[in-house]
């Protein structure tokens, strides 16, 4: 879609909203201080940059990743409770991007959400670098702080702006209402890593006490160097996943940036800190919350869970004896997978089938749900942790840097070092609820898949390891949308399968710009779709077989029979079967 511009009043009321629905697009949010106001107080200076820094993280892990997770299998379900199924069926349907879709929310959300930090950010730099504001907090100055926290702020929200729409925002204090345009998802991005490099140059020239402490939670504050590798990180993040086509993502050049801001990151051989995971302990029970990780580990009363595990994860454990699709005759149940991959432990077997409908697509059906992140029902609690970037994360995406490069050996030897090969993810000092709880204890959550890298392997057989890393280690802990940006990159997603979301409906219908989506079957040589091409169904047999497995042995993982032991409480959201 061509840029259009925007009439400037509406952009500037369309940029203050309040993260509701479609509905609300075009509400001016009246909780945003005016300028001279928060000059004056100082301190709402800092409670706007963290509750709308908190906002927009929490928007990260809200229950919208559920459907772009069912858009790159990585969830299955046939409920219909909020459109849920609309996005796991296949063959594919097309987004509905219309205002009246009963869950534009979907669509608008995260928009919305995002698009306040822009805003929210733009109005602090202001103040600080148009007005020479300085900041004191109790005879202390911040300055340095919020003006980092708030190029960080921008830069996050413009991040999963691009990574996920096909067209945003690029805004700052001194633009030109009159000719702003949408810019592309690349030019989003862009902007986004050139934020990340002003906040990191801010926190360079502040004082040795400089720490980042936008988000809501009293443990939530990183020092200077750990803020730095965290800016670099999503720096990194945002460059390997805007990408939306292999073609897109073969490019040599680009991989070389992304792999210098991957050095710089968190685990890096270039990091400022010993910093291992960015990991944001949730304020319950709501306040900041891993709400996505609550919806898509919740467990029904007969031990299915309510948005199990896609037979993706059984087919990237047990290739040769699990199929793709589950099988569609009625009364056919599957056996546990047969694995050498020691981390199948983190699936749960069940013969029942929980709310999935076999009227509606028996091929989404399941056997599995995600154990190792299971909270007895009830992620809504305080102090839990919510990995938003992990150095596990990191390592795939400086491999796959290596292996765009043409550097087999060099991604080799990475991820060698790696849970797919003998080095376990460590989350210290956090313990996941499973072993809070006391239902497991760490040692079983924190496994290894013991395949050894030679660095000979073919694009296939990267492609597919890197597949099952994102797909079954990183699962619940990465964010929205890791697995879908992943995958498209690589097209791996199923022929029809959005690759992008277009602008919310409700803001093309405000403007006066025709409707547009992405998706469907039978539009896959459009532009913004997978074509399938390389579809993680077909992925297997293109491999070559030139890794090989350490573990020693094969193992039938069967079912735990753990029932919940916790009854959630009244925070969690009614689980619905429509």
């Amino acid at each position: 879609m061509k840029s259009m511009k925007l009439r400037p009043y509406i952009l500037f009321v369309l940029l203050l909203v309040v993260p509701m629905g479609c509905a609300d697009l075009a509400v001016e949010n009246t909780n945003e201080p005016d300028r001279q106001k928060a000059i004056t107080q100082p301190s709402d200076l800092v409670s706007l940059l963290g509750g709308t820094t908190s906002s927009v993280v929490q928007m990260t892990v809200e229950v919208y990743a559920v459907h772009v997770d069912a858009m790159a299998d990585q969830t299955t379900t046939t409920n219909a409770y909020f459109n849920f199924w609309d996005f796991a069926e296949q063959p594919r349907l097309r987004l509905n991007n219309a205002p009246s879709y009963s869950s534009a929310s979907v669509f608008t959300s995260p928009w919305s959400s995002w698009n306040r930090g822009i805003s929210t950010a733009n109005t602090l730099i202001a103040i600080i670098e148009n007005d020479g504001t300085i900041i004191e907090v109790d005879g202390v100055d911040v300055t340095a702080n919020v003006l980092a926290g708030a190029y960080f702020l921008r830069g996050l929200a413009e991040g999963y702006i691009g990574m996920t729409y096909d067209q945003g925002y690029v805004v700052t204090p001194d633009t030109d209402l009159t000719t702003l345009e949408y810019s592309s998802y690349t030019d989003v991005i862009l902007a986004a890593v050139a934020d990340m490099d002003k906040a990191i140059e801010i926190a360079n020239g502040a004082p040795a006490s400089f720490s980042y402490s936008a988000i809501a939670g009293t443990a939530n504050s990183w020092n200077k160097n750990e803020f730095k590798d965290i800016a670099n990180s999503y720096a990194a993040k945002f460059l390997a996943n805007w990408a939306r086509t292999l073609a897109e993502a073969n490019d040599p050049a680009h991989w070389a940036l992304v792999e210098s801001y991957a050095n710089k990151g968190i685990g890096g051989s270039a990091a400022s800190s010993t910093l291992t995971n960015f990991i944001v302990t949730s304020v319950g029970p709501n306040v900041l919350v891993h709400n996505y990780a609550d919806w898509t580990g919740y467990v029904l009363s007969d031990g299915a869970g309510y948005l199990p595990s896609d037979q993706k994860i059984a087919h990237l454990l047990d290739p040769e004896n699990q199929p793709v699709d589950y099988p569609a005759a009625d009364g056919v149940v599957l056996d546990p997978v047969v694995s050498d991959d020691a981390r199948a432990y983190y699936q749960n077997y069940t013969t029942t089938f929980g709310f999935l409908r076999a009227d509606r697509n028996r091929a989404l059906f399941t056997n599995y749900w995600n154990w190792r992140m299971w909270a007895g029902n009830n992620w809504w609690e305080d102090g839990y942790p919510i990995p938003m970037i992990t150095g596990v994360e990191m390592d795939y995406i400086r491999a796959e840097a290596k292996v765009f490069q043409g550097d087999g050996a060099g991604a080799a030897a990475i991820m060698n070092n790696t849970p797919a090969g003998n080095v376990a993810m460590d989350l210290s000092p956090f313990e996941l609820p499973q072993v809070t709880l006391g239902n497991d204890v760490t040692e079983n959550l924190f496994l290894t898949g013991g395949t050894t890298f030679t660095g000979s392997e073919s694009l296939a057989d990267w492609q597919w390891n890197f597949l099952k890393e994102y797909s079954m280690e990183l699962d619940m802990m990465g964010g929205y949308g890791l697995q879908w940006y992943m995958m498209r990159r690589h097209d791996l997603l199923q022929p029809g399968t959005a690759l992008q979301f277009a602008v919310p409906g409700a803001e093309l219908g405000y403007y006066g710009i025709p409707q547009y989506s992405f998706g469907g079957a039978g539009n896959e040589s459009e532009v913004g779709t997978a074509d399938g091409s390389n579809s993680w169904k077909n992925l297997y047999s293109k491999t070559s077989a030139t890794t090989s497995s350490v573990n020693g042995e094969v193992e039938t993982f069967a079912p735990k029979m753990v029932m919940p032991s916790v009854v959630p409480n009244t925070q969690n959201e009614a689980k619905i079967d429509q």
